[in-house]
């Protein structure tokens, strides 16, 4: 009975007192998180063909605009091409700055122009393109303040009025005389 109860409510004992599941029981949910968040940004990255002199300007682009988001300007740059998917980790990065740049475009700090599309990266033309764009948000003093001081997220609840016992008790009957009489 022992057993199946441990096996059955992972955290209770026969006494139906609970503890904490194990570290390692943790740990493994942990990875297993990391490992479908890796997925999804392998399945995110574009695919192409890039030259190593391409890929390290975007990398300078990129490691322009890490600082702006706390992170250290250290991507490391590419050795050699890359015929096939960008890094995960690349991707990662590319990925934060893309809804970084969607929120403040949404929010009308920045240009509509100034989004990208991960799936279009699929050259040295669309690197170069994406790489003036990272370098001109890094200077862009609007998306700077942005960064900065987001603007707070608005409650997309409906705001209800208050309503009167009486008009709370109306019947069906009694709301449809009141529009009829307002016609």
């Amino acid at each position: 009975m022992e057993k199946y109860i441990e096996k059955h409510t992972p955290g209770m004992n026969m006494q139906g007192i609970t503890h904490t599941p194990p570290a390692e029981e943790l740990s493994t949910a942990v990875g297993e998180a990391e490992a479908d968040e890796d997925l999804a940004f392998a399945e995110m990255a574009p695919s192409g063909k890039y030259s190593a002199q391409n890929l390290n300007l975007l990398v300078a682009a990129t490691n322009k605009l890490l600082p702006l988001f706390e992170q250290s300007a250290d991507y490391p740059t590419f050795e050699a091409p890359i015929e096939g998917v960008l890094p995960t980790d690349f991707v990662r990065v590319l990925v934060m700055f893309l809804g970084a740049v969607d929120s403040a475009i949404t929010a009308d700090a920045i240009d509509d122009e100034m989004s990208y599309d991960l799936q279009e990266l699929v050259d040295d033309a669309s690197l170069l393109q994406l790489s003036g764009r990272l370098t001109s948000l890094a200077a862009n003093r609007d998306f700077r303040q942005f960064l900065k001081n987001p603007p707070e997220e608005e409650d997309d609840t409906e705001e209800t009025l208050p309503i009167s016992d009486e008009e709370a008790l109306m019947s069906n009957e009694d709301i449809d005389k009141l529009f009829v009489a307002r016609a």
